[in-house]
């Protein structure tokens, strides 16, 4: 019995400091990820980078200043008020709940604003509009369009 206790408290002195360099870092592995991450970046697709471009217009110059407005105009009462670390780091936090939210959720405007993204990117004889089958192409994907209407 007391063989185990003696045991017991050796791994428990060597093992505090021990047990945190066996874990797995997190932020080491976050970095990793991101540089792995931009390297799948370069092999999107045009949608796909049409996409991403559109969700960060988007997040930056609708939803920020939303959420920026909101937070400035907090009332607060004395002990509820944001402290110094929440008026510091708040337009962080604000510009990462408007990624999240713009990147997780179906937006319409997103669509288009990609869609226009992708036209301007295109050379100008070689529009959707003119190639063959760009109608059915356009019903599958479920875009709707007026004839003669302009953008």
């Amino acid at each position: 019995m007391s063989n185990v206790t003696v045991q017991s408290l050796a791994t428990t002195s060597r093992g505090a400091g021990a047990e945190l360099l066996s874990r797995p870092r997190l932020g080491d592995q976050a970095a990793f990820g991101d540089v792995l991450a931009r390297v799948k970046s370069d092999q999107q697709t045009p949608e796909q980078k049409a996409r991403k471009a559109a969700e960060e217009l988007i997040s930056t110059a609708l939803i920020g200043p939303v959420f920026k407005g909101l937070r400035e105009s907090n009332n607060a009462a004395e002990p509820f008020k944001p402290n110094a670390a929440e008026r510091s780091f708040g337009q962080m936090l604000d510009t990462t709940l408007a990624q999240r939210m713009v990147s997780s959720a179906h937006w319409g405007l997103v669509d288009s604003v990609a869609q226009k993204l992708l036209r301007k990117a295109e050379p100008e004889g070689a529009t959707p509009e003119k190639a063959p089958g760009a109608g059915a192409k356009a019903l599958e994907s479920g875009e709707r369009s007026i004839s003669g209407a302009t953008e």
